[in-house]
């Protein structure tokens, strides 16, 4: 919901981050409860492809990534 005003707000702005962001101060991002949205965390999504252990060969150890 928060990064559907987020859009909004870019989209106002024609996508000009800066301007999105100087906006705040005067006219604050409000959710549905009336909060100002003051920050947020960005994330990438990730996809992951999973193999079965016996596919994996010694070249492809450097990129296994398990956290």
């Amino acid at each position: 919901k928060i990064k559907a005003l987020i859009e909004e707000r870019l989209n106002e702005f024609h996508h000009d981050s800066k301007k999105a962001y100087q906006s705040i101060k005067k006219n604050p991002i409000l959710t549905q409860k009336g909060i100002a949205v003051e920050f947020g965390d960005c994330f990438k999504e990730e996809y992951v492809i999973k193999y079965p252990l016996l596919a994996l060969k010694a070249k492809d150890i450097d990129s296994i990534v398990d956290k």
